[in-house]
């Protein structure tokens, strides 16, 4: 749990508040898309088969179901809990990977790893340097790695996804080459580092800004401290006691 803990440097007020923004936004846009992966699913049901179907429904019912309970429990509040930027997108990597794994014992492992459902890794990856800490970031980024290396690990151990060499003969002849999932986890890795980077430079410039803020807050406070200084100056006793000395008698302004 030290993961979800605050740091010694706790971020600035400004990037708590557009980090809990941008996690309701992001919530919002995952129950978009879960309900048209829904509808879609409910689409295409007469048209697969059993197995399929199954997987479909015990991925998206559960992701369905977290995404509503959420706005249900958490989104009256007016913050969220801390924890839940770390959750959402691990329950969205393991998700994905559940529905590649699901396609692949349901169907076939060829079919699984050629689904376009590869890319809400990405999704899920771009969406961490406005919503998520660096620590979180870069957990999310190995995460999303290690899910589908060791997804892929078990499909060619159980022989599940029949490999060649030569990547046209896989496209002809419906197989899996090592180059084109190799290929896949490098730009999982890029993309992941890419991430957690960016993540950080935002943080550090929120941080210099909310630093310049708060410099300028202090010179102006010193202005307003220096002016209200003279100003006690001004009206002592002993100061208005030596103007009033200085001036001269009224006689002398009569003459004058």
């Amino acid at each position: 749990m030290q993961l979800f803990a605050s740091s010694p440097f706790a971020p600035p007020e400004s990037l708590r508040i557009r980090r809990d923004r941008a996690e309701r936004i992001l919530n919002g846009l995952r129950a978009v898309v879960v309900f048209l992966l829904t509808g879609a699913a409910l689409m295409y049901a007469p048209h697969l088969s059993q197995a399929l179907n199954t997987a479909n429904v015990l991925v998206l019912a559960p992701m369905l179901a977290w995404t509503v309970a959420q706005y249900l429990i958490w989104y009256r509040h007016p913050q969220l809990p801390d924890w839940l930027s770390a959750v959402n997108p691990i329950v969205d990597v393991t998700a994905v990977t559940a529905i590649i794994g699901g396609y692949a014992v349901a169907q076939s492992g060829v079919l699984a790893l050629r689904s376009p459902i590869f890319l809400m890794y990405f999704v899920v990856l771009a969406g961490r340097p406005v919503a998520s800490s660096v620590r979180k970031a870069a957990l999310i980024s190995i995460l999303a790695f290690a899910e589908y290396a060791v997804l892929l690990a078990w499909l060619w151990a159980t022989n599940r996804v029949p490999l060649v060499i030569n990547p046209i003969d896989a496209v002809q002849l419906a197989r899996v080459t090592p180059l084109d999932e190799a290929a896949k986890l490098i730009l999982l890795g890029v993309f992941g580092t890419v991430s957690t980077y960016a993540t950080s430079w935002v943080e550090h410039l929120v941080r210099e800004a909310s630093k310049e803020s708060a410099e300028r807050q202090r010179v102006v406070t010193r202005l307003v401290q220096s002016e209200l200084d003279t100003l006690k100056l001004q009206l002592n006793p002993h100061f208005l006691f030596n103007a009033l000395n200085s001036a001269p008698p009224p006689n002398e302004w009569y003459l004058s």
